[in-house]
């Protein structure tokens, strides 16, 4: 439990504080602005890669990525 406290961490250290980061994480998440050429309601959110099993919805990646689109506007910016 106390591990998907931690993902939020992570995404909002991957969108606002990479310097604090080992470099294996410098492309870990994309975010939807950097997929869409145009404004989406869910630009700010991180882009879910379509899995094709359960197990691949329980990934770090999947996890954090839901975890931090789940959270509202005024949460993620109290990361910052």
């Amino acid at each position: 439990m106390c591990f998907l406290v931690n993902l939020p961490i992570l995404a909002d250290k991957f969108l606002h504080h990479k310097y604090l980061l080992p470099n294996i994480f410098a492309n870990y998440f994309t975010v939807n602005n950097a997929i869409y050429s145009y404004n989406t309601r869910e630009r700010e959110n991180l882009h879910l890669n379509s899995v094709s099993k359960n197990y691949g919805k329980i990934t770090v990646k999947y996890k954090a990525s839901t975890l931090w689109n789940q959270l509202p506007s005024s949460r993620k910016n109290f990361f910052c």
